[in-house]
């Protein structure tokens, strides 16, 4: 498990960006990820990555989304993220 309090780098909190395997590389290892990545393809998922881990409102918005997630019933909070991504409830 990669604890993002003690990772080296920041990623953007998104649900397309939280499972790359670049942004896990860079959150174990930082400067051997980013000079890892040449590839245009890996460019691309790099952009996840916002830089070296340093307290930031990345990290304060991540804590705010699982206060949020703790305090909901897991139903609602299902039926809010489907709503906010336009997703339509089964």
């Amino acid at each position: 498990m990669i604890d993002p309090a003690t990772s080296q780098a920041d990623v953007r909190v998104d649900i397309g960006c939280n499972h790359h395997v670049i942004c896990c590389c860079a959150m174990l290892d930082y400067a051997a990820t980013q000079a890892a990545a040449k590839s245009p393809a890996d460019q691309q998922l790099y952009a996840c990555v916002l830089g070296p881990r340093e307290l930031s409102f990345n990290e304060m918005k991540a804590e705010a989304l699982a206060l949020t997630a703790r305090a909901l019933p897991r139903e609602n909070l299902v039926k809010k993220l489907a709503s906010k991504l336009g997703w339509t409830a089964v």
